[in-house]
């Protein structure tokens, strides 16, 4: 009996840090839109002719790109949807029998 009770424990803190994960996902994908935001009013006010203006836009965007794949990412590994379908129907299961 300690056994399920100790399954069960973790599948509930499994379930939770699944929901924080979805969170943070909808969160970071706010962030990514709020970018294109201000990657879009950047571009009103660029001036393609000052180089120095170029090499700090490339660079800031390349930056900004990496860290926020990077977050996504990391989240969709956490949360599992980075399992592929075969994957999910060999964990599922297991899922089921520690309810």
């Amino acid at each position: 009996m300690a056994d399920f009770q100790g399954l069960r424990d973790q599948l509930s803190k499994a379930r939770g840090a699944s929901e924080s994960a979805r969170q943070q996902l909808y969160a970071e994908k706010q962030t990514g839109q709020r970018l294109d935001a201000e990657i879009a009013a950047l571009d009103r006010s660029f001036d393609p002719h000052n180089a120095a203006q170029v090499a700090e836009r490339k660079r800031d965007l390349i930056q900004a790109n990496y860290v926020y794949k990077a977050d996504v990412d990391a989240l969709r590994r956490l949360m599992g949807a980075d399992l592929t379908p075969e994957m999910r129907a060999k964990v599922g299961p297991l899922l089921e029998k520690a309810k």
